[in-house]
């Protein structure tokens, strides 16, 4: 068998229930936002170009045809500063 290498891979799925606390603005917001201190890698997968948007002004990377695979490359190497958006439609 072999050796492990590497983070733990955990996938946690948001949907945006009826909470007014805890809406699509506010999880953009918080994921979306560069941190530092951050000690994983942030993915979100949204359905098309008009929801990149809102990720883009806080400041995380769009991934497009042409850099998804550096992007991804970057978050094997352990960059978790910015929050990575991928459209459906790459």
């Amino acid at each position: 068998m072999p050796k492990r290498l590497g983070r733990a891979k955990k996938m946690v799925l948001l949907p945006f229930p009826d909470h007014e606390e805890l809406d699509r603005e506010r999880i953009v917001k918080d994921f979306g936002t560069p941190n530092s201190k951050r000690r994983f890698g942030v993915v979100a997968l949204v359905p098309s170009f008009n929801r990149t948007k809102d990720w883009k002004a806080y400041g995380a990377t769009v991934a497009d045809k042409e850099s998804v695979s550096d992007v991804i490359d970057a978050l094997k190497r352990g960059e978790f500063e910015k929050a990575v958006v991928l459209r459906e439609s790459l």
